[in-house]
């Protein structure tokens, strides 16, 4: 190899992530301002993968789907919360 990075095969197009991101960071800085701990916002995210579980096991999958999208904007906002408030720990 000539020391260059491999590009890796992308699902979204780059424009997509970057307005998610910049979004995340917006409700983030709500989060911060209403005071709500990265802890908080880890457990709301645990309960929307319990219930998305639930769904899928009820036959609702497009419903677990969705639930599953949400319950992941929560795991990338407990982490900009984190940051945001420098209360980052070992594990996140």
């Amino acid at each position: 190899m000539s020391g260059q990075t491999p590009k890796t095969a992308r699902i979204l197009p780059q424009r997509i992530i970057t307005l998610a991101l910049d979004s995340a960071e917006s409700i983030a800085a709500i989060f911060v301002s209403l005071r709500v701990t990265p802890n908080a916002i880890s457990i709301i995210a645990l309960l929307l993968g319990l219930g998305a579980g639930l769904l899928f096991a009820f036959s609702l999958p497009l419903w677990a789907g969705i639930v599953i999208v949400f319950c992941g904007l929560f795991d990338v906002l407990d982490g900009k919360v984190a940051a945001k408030t420098n209360k980052q720990s070992l594990f996140g």
